[in-house]
């Protein structure tokens, strides 16, 4: 009886010792499996923000990301910059176009150096203003030497309608036939073609100079509106009268001009209409039915 009690003793503490190492194994394996639960459910709880933004980006990572975009920051300030100094020579083209080399023999070449010749000694024009003298536009030489210039300009507009109309008479643009293109007389022809040059050279010298002239004259009657005469009786009427006589010197240049600028227009459309005639004269006309 006491080897039976004995042994159901030993074979209770068997069994308690088997429960309690199961349930140990149990709590092992449980205790990771709950703790990676829970990282999933925190993980789940913070919001997306990207796997830089949550750290998971290394050290090295991280800096190479910030030179890249400094890189590329770098690249767009560059362009940028670029771009900038492209425009402003762009501006810089525009506002100051180069100058037509003008002959110095030639007919507007003598009046105007006569003009400047003729003009004030003085470099500059001051009128009494509120607060001082006003200074005029240094490109301003007196009204006699603007005068000057703006009738040697009229003069040229002139010459450039009576020597080039021939070229204009002569309707090149509207020949329709090859009959026509070969009946023209080379010697006609050639003068004509470099008629058309050499006014093309000319016309770009007098509008360099008419535009000049006039932007200069447009400055000197602006100042006009700073001046204060305050020692005359009626000075609005004398400063109505100076800007009067200004726009007046200007208004009768103007319109020749643009009698130039027209004539300037059918002479480029006549001298495009001789260089295609030209090609089509080569390719279509006999040599011995062309009229010399």
């Amino acid at each position: 009886m006491d080897i039976n009690r004995a042994s159901g003793a030993g074979e209770a503490s068997f069994l308690l010792q088997y429960a309690r190492s199961k349930k140990y194994k149990a709590l092992s394996f449980a205790r990771p499996f709950g703790l990676m639960v829970l990282s999933a459910v925190v993980l789940m709880l913070i919001p997306d923000k990207g796997w830089s933004q949550q750290g998971g980006q290394s050290g090295a990572h991280r800096l190479y990301a910030r030179a890249k975009e400094n890189r590329a920051t770098t690249t767009l300030y560059a362009r940028a910059k670029e771009n900038a100094a492209t425009t402003a020579l762009y501006t810089r083209a525009k506002e100051n176009p180069a100058t037509p080399a003008i002959e110095p023999t030639s007919p507007l070449g003598q009046a105007l150096a006569s003009c400047d010749k003729d003009a004030a000694v003085q470099e500059t024009f001051a009128l009494p203003g509120l607060k001082g003298e006003v200074t005029l536009d240094r490109c301003y030489k007196g009204h006699g030497q603007l005068i000057c210039v703006f009738d040697a300009l009229m003069a040229e507009a002139k010459s450039l309608t009576a020597s080039y109309i021939p070229i204009i008479d002569a309707k090149y643009p509207d020949f329709n036939s090859v009959e026509n293109i070969c009946q023209i007389k080379p010697d006609t022809f050639a003068s004509h073609m470099a008629g058309a040059e050499d006014f093309t050279t000319r016309f770009a010298v007098l509008k360099s100079k008419y535009e000049t002239a006039s932007k200069c004259a447009i400055n000197v009657k602006q100042a006009f509106r700073d001046v204060v005469l305050s020692d005359m009786t009626q000075p609005p009427e004398l400063l109505k009268s100076m800007t009067e006589s200004i726009e007046a010197d200007v208004a009768r240049v103007s319109d020749l001009e643009n009698q130039a600028i027209d004539l300037a227009a059918k002479v480029d459309a006549a001298k495009k209409a001789m260089k295609t005639i030209e090609k089509i004269h080569r390719a279509m006309c006999v040599k011995n039915k062309t009229t010399s």
